[in-house]
């Protein structure tokens, strides 16, 4: 597990520095004016890559120059991404041991999860108990963990429209943790 935590902190640290490198591209796909935008969104030429561009328009009132992206994108990788590292890295860690129908089984939290859905009501009672003694016995790290994450975004977005499409973030963090 080690060798592929090391794996992983490597291609995160390569993703960063090639991203870093392609930030002038948003850049300049924004400073383009907004008619001759709208004819490449719209040339079939460009049709496999129209989400992408609307999505990367959305940002344009809130881009800043290439080097402060550069260092917003390092931070984060030490910051807010390093902090859903540790929260999914915890979390996939966990395992639940269940008996059902006189049968232990040994289940990850997905597979306790989905015994919502079982048909026999105390199965399901006793999984989603034990899914959140889980919560509860990691409170600690949990809680600061999404403390973090929230003090981010709102620094980060402190004086920004509250229309700002990063606000879409906070409810795709908050559907995934649920």
């Amino acid at each position: 597990k080690a060798e592929y935590q090391q794996f992983v902190a490597v291609v995160q640290e390569k993703m960063t520095t090639i991203s870093n490198s392609l930030v002038f591209f948003g850049l300049e796909i924004n400073n383009i004016d907004d008619e001759i935008f709208k004819s490449y969104v719209n040339d079939e030429g460009l049709a496999n890559y129209k989400h992408y561009l609307l999505d990367l328009r959305k940002y344009k009132p809130y881009q800043l120059i290439e080097e402060e992206e550069q260092m917003v994108s390092l931070k984060d990788q030490y910051g807010k991404n390093a902090f859903r590292k540790l929260y999914n890295e915890l979390t996939s860690s966990w395992t639940f041991e269940i008996e059902i129908d006189g049968e232990t089984k040994k289940m990850s939290g997905s597979q306790i999860r989905a015994l919502r859905m079982h048909p026999d009501q105390d199965v399901r009672r006793r999984a989603m108990k034990m899914f959140f003694e889980k919560y509860q016995e990691n409170e600690l790290v949990i809680g600061n963990v999404f403390n973090n994450l929230f003090k981010d975004y709102f620094v980060e977005n402190q004086n920004e429209d509250i229309q700002h499409p990063l606000h879409v973030e906070i409810w795709e963090m908050r559907s995934q943790m649920m």
